[in-house]
């Protein structure tokens, strides 16, 4: 009697959004991003560098909850997108630590309709991180005289709740619209009795 065979499901189509993902340094330290109670530089004389090999962001806190804000939007998103987001994150102390990804759903306006936060926990060793949000927020509808028609966007936070001091390098920032979802089953020849 054959064995049942094994469903596998996946996402296909992945849309990496994130601009300057290699140059993360370049990208968090660029107009229009928006920090508070940190620093952010470039820093490519690091000496141990990511798995991914890029040019990281180097954050050193000067308050207690500090954040970098991605103001804009990255990319326009519909009701059941999945968007997977990912990085590298290291620190320099010895204790671990904890930040904050957010990831926003907003209106044409810029007003939020849905907030994902996922506490990432940070090492003295490069690990990479993942994070993710479901939109199941509405569709805007079609253009009137009230609503311009443009879709909703998804946006991006990250939040240091770190005391004074810290630093923490950041690398490889993806954020991934997955398009696709895809079943595939695993066919077995496997008998009883053999």
């Amino acid at each position: 009697m054959p064995t049942r065979p094994e469903k596998t499901t996946f996402f296909a189509g992945i849309l990496n959004v994130f601009p300057s993902s290699g140059d993360l340094g370049e990208g968090l330290t660029s107009a229009p991003v928006v920090s508070s109670g940190c620093i952010v530089t470039r820093d490519p004389l690091l000496k141990t560098r990511s798995p991914a090999g890029g040019i990281p962001a180097k954050i050193t806190t000067t308050g207690a909850s500090s954040y970098i804000d991605v103001p804009v939007n990255l990319y326009q998103t519909s009701n059941g997108d999945e968007w997977l987001g990912s990085l590298y994150v290291t620190t320099n102390t010895p204790t671990p630590t904890s930040m904050k990804v957010v990831l926003y759903i907003t209106d044409y306006s810029g007003a939020i309709l849905q907030t994902q936060e996922t506490l990432i926990p940070v090492t003295n060793q490069w690990l990479k991180r993942t994070f993710n949000i479901s939109n199941t927020t509405t569709d805007p509808p079609p253009p009137s005289t009230t609503d311009d028609g443009n879709p909703n966007q998804v946006r991006l936070k990250i939040l240091n709740p770190v005391a004074s001091g810290v630093q923490i390098w950041l690398d490889d920032l993806r954020l991934n619209r997955q398009e696709t979802l895809i079943s595939i089953y695993k066919s077995s020849t496997t008998l009883d009795g053999d």
